[in-house]
């Protein structure tokens, strides 16, 4: 197994792992949002892969907060998936 950067190439493959995971893919469209477009930042996303399949996801999404009356950007934990094959492994 081997932790790689996301790029839009990859879009489709955690859809479908969003799939295998809650039974549903990801909608794309959202994703591309989320991971890319976000007006904030682009968000920073992890996939874990084997043999070139994406079996697991984690990404920071940025987001602005006040805090204390100073506006901050802080990153938020978002669409952490996990092939249920590759669960509970540690």
């Amino acid at each position: 197994m081997k932790i790689v950067d996301y790029d839009a190439t990859r879009r489709s493959d955690v859809a479908e792992l969003m799939g295998r995971v809650w039974g549903e893919p990801g909608d794309e469209q959202e994703l591309e949002w989320f991971y890319e477009r976000n007006p904030v930042a682009p968000a920073s996303v992890l996939l874990a892969e084997e043999d070139g399949r994406v079996v697991a996801t984690v990404a920071m999404s940025f987001v602005r907060m006040s805090i204390g009356g100073e506006e901050l950007t802080v990153g938020m934990p978002v669409r952490l998936a996990t092939d249920p094959a590759y669960q509970r492994r540690g």
